[in-house]
């Protein structure tokens, strides 16, 4: 049995949109999830069950790692790793912790797929990674990480950076998304086997759906950060776009969207499956996001627009985006965004030098880790 597993089930666009990649993939390479070899596990199964159940009804989802997460309570990322180092060890009593450990019996292959989740900001997901080190210490499971952005983190004590070096050196791969997770992982187990890499969309080309003119995407957060977008936003600029499509990405961008949708009655929500299912792409087109996979998607379909960067976090994830050659531009000035012609927007769509770019970067993942996968499952 193969056990996928990360941040996916919220639902998050990001999340979903790579859980529903790797999906693909093992079925195409493997035909794991129509023979019913492959546990895809993350937030909610119901939520899983909504994404991929119509399209794989053999595959087997569960929440069984986050309801023994959620069973931790308040825990400091590296107390959650530790605990799930030792899983099998020192087991925490109570229904969920027994109903993983027979989940878990008969799993060859642990693959924590990527995402932005391994932080501080929600510490219980390095129980997660501790019990994928576990298994691969337990005979005959391989573990493997591909795709992950690590932090931001608190200043760690050796003794903590220990138990984190302990667990890295137990996967027998662990692919990062970005320099500073390459580098903050290296300095903490140089001879852990990290590689630098890409995002884990890139294990498939961009769904895309055709559209004719001009499209504004626009990806808010709901928060205090989006408030200054929203109000600035020209409807001189909104105007003259053909179809203007706002990316609801996580059920707290809906406070956004109202506020725009109140101000531009031609704003057309696209939920996450509609997202994961096919992106709407104009002949020329403009992106106006704060979160990180709109970002990336729009650079590997060539649009032109701005980021807006909201802190540290997302500044790392943003700058592994424009280290790839996005067209957006940081923190552009939102209320003086000029008429199409001015903004010179031809070209910002899929060429054949980018689709060409995105092929060789989706097939050099497929390969190099197609091939380990192939080798160790």
């Amino acid at each position: 049995m193969h056990y996928l597993i990360g941040g996916a089930g919220v639902p998050n666009y990001g999340d979903e949109l790579i859980i529903r990649s790797w999906v693909d993939w093992y079925q195409s390479a493997l035909g794991h999830a129509s023979s019913g070899e492959l546990i895809v596990a993350g937030a909610s199964q119901p939520v899983l069950k909504s994404l991929l159940e119509d399209d794989f009804p053999r595959l087997k989802l569960s929440d069984s790692v986050a309801r023994a997460r959620y069973k931790l309570g308040k825990i400091s990322f590296v107390e959650a790793v530790k605990i799930g180092l030792n899983f099998f060890d020192k087991r925490p009593s109570g229904e969920p912790f027994v109903a993983l450990a027979s989940e878990l019996e008969d799993v060859s292959s642990f693959h924590l797929h990527g995402g932005g989740y391994l932080n501080d900001k929600w510490p219980s997901h390095g129980f997660t990674l501790g019990l994928g080190a576990a298994l691969a210490k337990r005979a005959g499971t391989t573990s493997i990480a591909t795709g992950i952005g690590l932090g931001p983190f608190a200043a760690l004590r050796p003794a903590e950076e220990g138990v984190l070096a302990d667990a890295f050196r137990a996967y027998a791969l662990l692919e990062v998304r970005d320099d500073w997770s390459y580098e903050w992982v290296k300095r903490i187990a140089a001879d852990a086997e990290v590689h630098l890499g890409l995002d884990d969309c890139f294990v498939q080309p961009v769904s895309e759906v055709p559209i004719a003119g001009a499209a504004l995407h626009i990806s808010l957060i709901g928060d205090a950060a989006s408030a200054p977008v929203l109000e600035r936003l020209p409807g001189t600029f909104v105007g003259e776009f053909d179809k203007v499509y706002f990316w609801l990405c996580t059920p707290q961008d809906a406070a956004s969207f109202s506020i725009l949708a109140d101000r531009f009655r031609n704003v057309e929500p696209v939920w996450v499956r509609g997202l994961v299912e096919g992106i709407p792409v104009g002949e020329t087109n403009f992106m106006l996001t704060q979160r990180f996979h709109p970002h990336i998607i729009g650079a590997r379909l060539g649009m032109q627009g701005i980021v807006k960067v909201r802190s540290a976090y997302y500044d790392i994830k943003h700058s592994s985006v424009f280290a790839l050659g996005s067209k957006l531009v940081r923190e552009g000035n939102v209320g003086r965004l000029g008429s199409l012609e001015s903004r010179g927007l031809e070209g910002s769509g899929p060429s054949s030098e980018s689709r060409a770019l995105d092929t060789s970067r989706v097939t050099g993942k497929r390969e190099r880790f197609g091939k380990f996968l192939f080798s160790s499952l």
